[in-house]
């Protein structure tokens, strides 16, 4: 919540201000990065999947368990490889994945149930820098759908936390160990730490609504049903609280 606060007050700030978007080419290398941890999908998330790699000037790829595997042992120190091993869910596979290829490559991350029915152009070109956006609920990051250049501060700060929690074996969720919650807390210490006029020139911070009228996203899907599912409450890990300290925050800055 902390975190949010800080964000909050520099969406304000970033308001008032007027910054005007930069264009994000020079920036942003045209690639689409997705996972699933099998070596095929099934039939729907494929379709999804489809929707993205039909744009015209971007290159997708798709990794999986295996590729994802080969590709963070040739890239990434041990530590890395092995955090990726000791990911309790497809979910953490993927949250760590996303953050070593935006650091590393630099590019466009987005979740296997995210559907492009508008333009993606219109999304990046409304930013610069990291391009993110804040969850209807809660304003919290969303790291489903993210762009960034390669080497960006925000990411590297994710990355090392998430590499952290996942070697620690920390007991909680993956959105709080791994996933948006991580995203969260590294931009809010970045913006703390970064100059005053340097910070709106390398981040972007979307409100859900525009991005939401070109992209569909979190579409409901078989899997997410599935006992196996991270957010599942029967996968949860015992003595986490992390939830209603989440909903309790979410209503007091409401009021």
């Amino acid at each position: 919540m902390p975190a949010i606060r800080v964000i909050d007050d520099w969406c304000q700030t970033r308001a008032a201000s007027q910054v005007e978007p930069g264009q994000y080419g020079a920036h942003i290398p045209r690639q689409i990065f997705q996972y699933w941890s099998q070596a095929e999908a099934p039939p729907g998330i494929e379709t999804m999947m489809d929707s993205w790699r039909q744009v015209r000037g971007f290159d997708h790829r798709v990794y999986n368990w295996r590729s994802a595997q080969a590709l963070l042992r040739k890239m990434f120190a041990p530590p890395v490889l092995r955090a990726f091993g000791l990911a309790a869910s497809p979910a953490e596979e993927a949250d760590l994945l996303r953050l070593c290829l935006l650091a590393r490559l630099g590019g466009i991350w987005i979740d296997a149930d995210d559907t492009l029915y508008g333009s993606l152009d219109t999304v990046l070109g409304q930013g610069r820098g990291l391009i993110t956006y804040r969850e209807p609920l809660g304003g919290a990051i969303g790291n489903n759908v993210m762009a960034a250049p390669p080497g960006h501060p925000v990411i590297l700060t994710a990355l090392q936390i998430a590499c952290a929690s996942l070697s620690r074996r920390d007991n909680e969720t993956a959105w709080n160990k791994t996933g948006p919650g991580v995203l969260t807390r590294a931009l809010g210490a970045y913006l703390v730490d970064a100059d005053e006029e340097a910070a709106p020139k390398d981040v972007t911070v979307l409100d859900w609504v525009p991005l939401a009228r070109e992209i569909a996203t979190n579409n409901p899907v078989g899997y997410k049903n599935a006992p196996g599912y991270w957010n599942k409450a029967g996968q949860r890990q015992a003595g986490s609280r992390f939830w209603d300290h989440w909903k309790q925050a979410v209503a007091r800055t409401e009021a």
